[in-house]
C-alpha cells in the first residue's frame, strides 16, 4: 500500500499535477571542492569563490559540474560574486595584512568571461570593509561591505561608487525595485529607498534579536536569518514599517537562506554547522520545519537555479533537485 502511495504520488508530480508550492530537496552531487566561500549560478555556468580563487563551472549537464578555468586574482581574495552578462562583479577584500586582526579593506573587481577559459581582470574599485555581498539591478551593483555601496556599472572598464548608505554593519543586501534590503548585524533590518542611488535614503528599520546576519524577501514579507535567534519573520508590505510576525527559534544559528515557492531553506552555523533545514512558510507568521538533512562539507552559503539547490562547503559542493513535493494523501 505504502509502495502504491508513493507510486501515484511520484506520478501526480510528474504528470504536473496541482500540488502544494513545498519543495523538496534530493542531492544529486557532491564536488570536492577546498576552502569554498561562495558561489554564484546562472543557467548553465557557476562560479565558486574559493580561498584565492575564482572557479569557473559549466553546469549545463547536471549532475556533472565541469571546470573550465581557474583563476588567482592579483591580491584580492574573492567572497561573492554576480554575473554581468559575460562579465563576473566579484566582491572581496583586499589581500593585504591587518594589524591588529580584524575586517579587511573591501574591493569590487569586474572580470571579462567572455572566454570561460580565459578570464581577464579589467577593472576594480575599493569599498569599506570585507565586501561579503553583492547584488546586481539595472546596471548597478549593490554592494555590502560594512555599509551599503552602489557601484555604477554602466562602464565596466571604470566603476564607480556613486552611493553610500551606513547602518553598522552591512552583511548582506536584498534589492527589489527601488528598495534595498539590509541585514545589518546588531544594526538589525534597514529598509532603503534607492530610487535615487546617489543618495539611498533610510525609511524603514527593525530591531532583529541576536542581530540581522541574511536577508531574502518573499510576498511582502522579509525573512532574516540571526545568529542566535534562528528564523525571524518580517511583514514589509508597508516598507516605512516593518513588523515582526512570526519567527521559529528550534535551530538558533542559521548561516544562509533562500526561498523557492513555500519553501525556506536554510544553512546553519556554528554547532549546527553541516545540516541544511527546510522550512514551511506556507504561514509566514509560524514557519515550521519539515525536513532536516546533513549536507556535506559543513554548508554555509546557498544559491538557486530554475531548478536546483547548491550549498557551498567548506570543503564541498552539494546539488539538490527541487521537486514539488507531493500533496499528503492522507494528512
Amino acid at each position: 500500500m505504502i509502495m502504491q502511495i508513493a507510486s501515484l504520488a511520484a506520478l501526480l508530480v510528474s504528470a504536473g499535477w496541482p500540488i502544494n508550492s513545498l519543495y523538496c530537496p534530493r542531492e544529486i552531487a557532491n564536488h570536492p571542492s577546498p576552502y569554498n566561500s561562495n558561489i554564484t549560478v546562472s543557467n548553465t555556468s557557476a562560479l565558486v569563490c574559493s580561498d584565492h580563487e575564482l572557479i569557473y563551472c559549466d553546469i549545463s549537464n547536471l549532475p556533472e559540474f565541469q571546470e573550465i578555468s581557474h583563476h588567482e586574482p592579483y591580491d584580492f581574495v574573492p567572497l561573492d560574486a554576480a554575473f554581468y552578462g559575460k562579465y563576473a562583479v566579484i566582491s572581496g577584500v583586499r589581500d593585504v595584512a591587518v594589524d591588529p586582526p580584524g575586517p579587511r579593506p573591501g574591493r569590487v573587481c569586474i572580470f571579462d568571461y567572455s572566454i570561460p577559459a580565459q578570464p581577464s581582470e579589467i577593472s576594480r574599485v575599493d569599498v569599506g570593509w570585507s565586501a561579503v555581498d553583492i547584488k546586481i539591478q539595472n546596471k548597478r551593483a549593490y554592494v555590502a561591505a560594512g555599509s551599503l555601496f552602489i557601484i555604477d556599472l554602466t562602464s565596466v572598464t571604470s566603476p564607480v561608487v556613486i552611493g553610500q548608505f551606513r547602518c553598522g554593519d552591512a552583511q548582506n543586501v536584498y534589492i527589489s525595485g527601488s528598495l534595498a534590503y539590509l541585514a545589518c548585524g546588531n544594526g538589525g533590518l534597514c529598509i532603503v529607498d534607492i530610487s535615487f542611488p546617489s543618495f539611498p535614503q533610510l525609511i524603514g528599520h527593525a530591531d532583529v534579536p541576536s542581530g540581522a546576519h541574511s536577508i531574502t524577501v518573499s510576498r511582502g514579507k522579509a525573512y532574516v536569518a540571526s545568529n542566535g535567534m534562528g528564523l525571524q519573520v518580517f511583514d514589509v508590505l508597508i516598507p516605512s514599517r516593518p513588523r515582526r510576525i512570526g519567527s521559529n527559534d528550534e535551530v538558533p544559528e542559521l548561516c544562509d537562506i533562500a526561498i523557492r515557492g513555500n519553501s525556506l531553506f536554510a544553512s546553519g552555523c556554528d554547532e549546527y554547522q553541516g545540516w541544511l533545514f527546510v522550512y514551511d512558510i506556507s504561514n509566514p507568521a509560524n514557519p515550521i520545519i519539515k525536513e532536516w538533512m546533513v549536507a556535506p562539507g559543513s554548508p554555509g552559503r546557498l544559491a538557486l537555479s530554475v531548478s536546483n539547490l547548491f550549498i557551498v562547503g567548506w570543503d564541498s559542493i552539494s546539488v539538490y533537485e527541487l521537486m514539488p513535493c507531493p500533496v499528503d494523501l492522507f494528512p
